[in-house]
Order: C-alpha cells, then sequence, then structure tokens
C-alpha cells in the first residue's frame, strides 16, 4: 500500500469532480487515506490538525461525488470497498422497478398490515382513507399501497 498525500488527495478529488465516469485510482486508496488520517490524528500540532481537517473534508467529498456517481450507475473503476454501494443501487432500481410496475398496473387490491398510525388522506381516486391504527389489516389499492410500503407504513400480508 502506498502513502498518500494531501496533494494526491486534492488531485482525486479535482478529477472525479471533473469526470462523468469513476476516475480509476488505485487499490487501496481508501485504507491509504485512513491510515493518514490515524497518522495526523496523534498530534496536538495546530498545522497537523488543520492538515486532518482538509484531509477529512477532500476524502469525504471524493467518496460523497463517487457514490452518486455509482447510485447513478457508473461502475467502471469501482473500488472493492465500493461493492457495497453497487448492490444497493441495483436493489434500489429493481425496487422502483417494481414499484413502477405496479402503479401503472389496473387498479387491484392488496391486504397490509399497518406498521405505523395513519392518518386520513385522500388517495388518487378523491376518496377518503383512514385513519387506520398500527397492527390493523386493511384492503386498499395496489397503488395505495405502493406509496405506503415506500415509508414503511404498512407491509403486505401473504394471504393463503
Amino acid at each position: 500500500m502506498t502513502e498518500i498525500s494531501l496533494e494526491r488527495l486534492e488531485e482525486v478529488l479535482r478529477k472525479e469532480s471533473e469526470s462523468e465516469g469513476l476516475t480509476n485510482i488505485e487499490r487501496g486508496f481508501f485504507d491509504s487515506v485512513n491510515e493518514l488520517l490515524e497518522r495526523l490524528s496523534g498530534s496536538d500540532d495546530f498545522f497537523v490538525g488543520k492538515k486532518r481537517e482538509v484531509t477529512q473534508r477532500y476524502f469525504a467529498e471524493i467518496v460523497a461525488i463517487r457514490a452518486e456517481k455509482i447510485l447513478r450507475g457508473k461502475r467502471e473503476f469501482a473500488l472493492p470497498e465500493e461493492h457495497k454501494l453497487i448492490k444497493l443501487s441495483e436493489e434500489i432500481r429493481q425496487k422502483k422497478a417494481e414499484i413502477i410496475a405496479e402503479l401503472l398496473s389496473p387498479a387491484q387490491e392488496a391486504r397490509v398490515k399497518v406498521n405505523k398510525p395513519i392518518p386520513r388522506f385522500v388517495g388518487p381516486d378523491m376518496k377518503t382513507y383512514g385513519p387506520y391504527e398500527t397492527g390493523q389489516v386493511i384492503t386498499l389499492s395496489s397503488k395505495i399501497v405502493s406509496l405506503l410500503l415506500i415509508h414503511d407504513y404498512v407491509e403486505k400480508v401473504n394471504e393463503i
């Protein structure tokens, strides 16, 4: 593993900011930055403390930019440490497709159990629904259920 410098971090941040996709950074990059932060954390020196602050800020910006790119589907040059984000983005895409399919399907109903209180609301059909209490099992249109599932207000009930 190579030692990383503040200048290298600045270069990676600049390239990552300017690039549409992920930039090709060396394996072990995250470990190298964390080691640098560890070395810098043991000092009471004012300038070392400032260098640590800048290093943390640059590192946080690099990670945030790369995470956003991965969530947008850019995966070439992803590091092993970023594979959890890739998996999460695939799960999000799959769930999004399921919800869109449900929203576009003809009006069907689904039985659900209420996870947290739902106040009275007006559905897409302009009818008033609710209020519903925690634990209550109710039947609603699939479109409404899809929206409530996203916010964890309900869970589907397996019908036998």
